[in-house]
């Protein structure tokens, strides 16, 4: 090989290199973003669907109040027991939380975050 052959195989050999840094640095910005809406998306619809939810369940313990009132014969009576019932579960769910929410939770949240990424490196 001559010298000149030599310089123009390091040349092809160095924009190949830029190109692959190039595509890599596209490919990494376009999963970033990717991943940024996949957890937007994810948020807006839990959201909408907890706020349902949350209403529902004011509603349903106003009425479970005025229910619980009716047997005790006494509206705050009723509201008090009620407050108490869900005093007694937070307190049961600070006390489990550890163990039964907050690790499946982290790994649920964990997979999400990286749901297709061994996809992706198993094509390249």
């Amino acid at each position: 090989m001559s010298m000149q052959e030599e310089k123009e195989a390091e040349s092809t050999l160095f924009e190949e290199v830029k190109e692959y840094i190039s595509v890599r640095s596209k490919i990494f910005s376009l999963q970033v973003a990717e991943s940024a809406a996949s957890l937007v998306s994810n948020l807006i619809s839990n959201g909408a669907a907890l706020l349902f939810f949350i209403i529902f369940f004011v509603f349903a313990s106003i009425g479970l109040a005025f229910l619980v009132a009716q047997w005790v014969g006494n509206t705050a009576g009723g509201f008090f027991i009620v407050a108490a019932f869900y005093l007694l579960i937070g307190v049961i769910i600070w006390m489990i939380k550890d163990n039964y929410i907050e690790r499946p939770l982290t790994n649920i949240f964990i997979r999400n975050l990286f749901k297709g990424k061994e996809e992706d490196e198993e094509n390249i």
